[in-house]
């Protein structure tokens, strides 16, 4: 019994570790925001109901930006969101691309940003969500959270 347990313990330490690249970015939140702790990802909502989060993951199959800024773009409208902002920014002097997608929801609208930048075999993305309006509001602060983020060394 206690084999088995431990390899099972061991088999889902394997599956964290190889499913993402861990905190190894850096982040702040968008003025007004709250962080709250939640696995390898920093995530932050602020008190109209918008959330943040930023996240690292493993560049597999690995692919240059242009590959996964296609993808993302193409996924995301699959998916069903109506994309109205896909422009390539500068942070850091690297390329990222900035993707701002809206979707019905119930009887309001999302609005939903993504920052999305590659760095070998890291991909960094920088999400954030909520009301059309609301977001609207809040579109400077979370640009500004946006441009803050990077990879650590």
């Amino acid at each position: 019994m206690f084999f088995v347990r431990s390899k099972i313990i061991l088999l889902l330490i394997s599956l964290l570790i190889l499913s993402g690249c861990g905190r190894q970015f850096t982040a702040v939140a968008p003025e007004g925001f709250a962080v709250y702790r939640a696995g390898s990802a920093f995530r932050a909502a602020s008190h109209d109901r918008l959330v943040y989060r930023v996240k690292c993951t493993e560049n597999i199959p690995y692919a240059e930006f242009s590959f996964w800024k296609e993808a993302l773009t193409k996924r995301m409208s699959d998916a069903g969101y109506r994309v109205i902002n896909d422009s390539v920014i500068q942070i850091n002097d690297k390329d990222a691309l900035f993707l701002e997608l809206v979707a019905p929801l119930g009887d309001s609208d999302y609005l939903y940003n993504i920052l999305m930048m590659v760095e070998g075999k890291k991909i960094l993305l920088a999400e954030a969500a909520g009301e059309v309006e609301i977001m609207h509001k809040n579109r400077e602060k979370i640009i500004k959270a946006f441009k803050s983020i990077g990879f650590k060394n």
